[in-house]
């Protein structure tokens, strides 16, 4: 019984027919379909993440204030360098470098990744989620602008079947059948041999960990729904969670061979197309629209993502009234100040002297952020903490 699990290896000749087919694919969307417009990188970005939504460039944010300042999106480019690991096995395998780079506001770095991954031939990949900080991990998401559905094994005749249930979803007649109509997507990506269909939304999910169970399920039954044998080649159904990041459009696909010198020519960069609405702006998708499709059950976790919808994550006043009249009273009758827990500077000056005692070297930052953690429950202030962190500075360094 054949091994499923292993990707099968592909000849020449395959290689060349997915390339004829990624520039009919092109063609047909740029020739074919007036409702679909070739996008720029920028302003694909730019649908996703509105100008003065993410962080401004150069922006510090008070490191006393938990979650101040804005989100900022992450890519990460996959580079042609490699660093050598140990497994868990204790054997030694080489590894690609991973680069991650920071999507400020300007959205400056969206044309840098584009111009430097195409001279280097290296994947990026980008998810539509933003973060606090510069880490792209779950705890760290702070709202889902977009459901990124990855659909393989897209052909000519694939494609085509898709463009006309897209146009069935649109139509009265057709929506309400599920075999014959799919949900229209803001964008479509030919990312090579397949197409990401971008389902931007018409206002980011805010990804409170509580509700994210019920996102994830969300983009599972999606995919459930819009896989299906006539716009797929393949059998097996992808599942992606809603942090998965996909190939930025504008950069380098499989198509152009997997070595930084590939003697492919010819460029085969991901390229985006997008669907405008009625008023000629991208076409954005409301959470309902999109439920109303992926077929997910009713009831609290709905309630309360719609309600979290409404109110950007936020409890409206009136409501907080009532579930927290003590802190109501407190709070916004009588003004008072928000309380906190604070303990004794003890714990502050005993980490300080770990530090200095027992520190070492690829843990240093670590060090340094826990004193920051400490300093902020014990009430130290800020510049006591940084100069405690500055006199420690020489110490650290001599660890190295």
């Amino acid at each position: 019984m054949a091994d499923r699990s292993k990707k099968p290896e592909h000849d020449d000749a395959w290689w060349a027919a997915q390339r004829h087919a990624y520039i009919e694919k092109n063609d047909i969307l740029l020739s074919d379909h007036p409702s679909w417009e070739w996008v720029s990188p920028y302003d694909f970005w730019r649908t996703i993440f509105p100008e003065g939504f993410l962080q401004p460039r150069g922006e510090e944010v008070p490191w006393h204030e938990r979650g101040g300042g804005h989100p900022n999106g992450i890519a990460i480019q996959i580079t042609n360098r490699t660093k050598t690991v140990k497994t868990k096995t204790g054997r030694r395998r080489d590894v690609p470098v991973v680069e991650r780079f920071t999507l400020t506001d300007d959205l400056d770095g969206v044309m840098e990744r584009v111009i430097d991954s195409n001279r280097k031939n290296e994947s990026v990949f980008c998810a539509p989620v933003s973060f606090f900080g510069k880490s792209r991990v779950a705890e760290n998401a702070r709202f889902l602008h977009a459901f990124a559905i990855d659909l393989d094994g897209v052909g000519v005749q694939e494609l085509k079947n898709m463009l006309k249930q897209f146009r069935n979803g649109r139509d009265p007649k057709f929506a309400a059948d599920k075999w014959v109509s799919l949900p229209q997507p803001t964008f479509l990506v030919n990312s090579g041999t397949g197409f990401h269909l971008y389902y931007v939304l018409d206002q980011p999910i805010p990804l409170i960990p509580r509700i994210v169970p019920f996102v994830q399920e969300i983009k599972a039954m999606l995919t459930d729904y819009i896989w299906r044998d006539t716009v797929s080649t393949l059998e097996d159904v992808q599942h992606q969670g809603i942090y998965q990041p996909f190939r930025m459009p504008g950069t380098p696909t499989k198509l152009n061979g997997k070595a930084a010198g590939s003697k492919i020519k010819d460029k085969y960069e991901a390229v985006a197309f997008v669907h405008n609405g009625e008023d000629g702006k991208p076409w954005r998708c409301s959470l309902d629209y999109l439920l109303g499709y992926a077929g997910v059950r009713g009831g609290k976790d709905r309630a309360e993502l719609i309600e979290l919808m409404r109110t950007a994550g936020r409890t409206p006043i009136e409501r907080a009234k009532k579930l927290w009249p003590e802190w109501y009273q407190a709070r916004i009758v009588e003004g008072k100040a928000p309380g906190r827990w604070t303990c004794k500077r003890d714990l502050y000056d005993w980490w300080l002297g770990e530090v200095k005692t027992k520190a070492t070297d690829h843990h240093r930052y670590w060090c340094l952020n826990v004193l920051a953690a400490y300093a902020k429950k014990c009430g130290i202030p800020y510049e006591e903490l940084e100069a405690d962190a500055l006199a420690l500075v020489p110490m650290l360094e001599d660890l190295t």
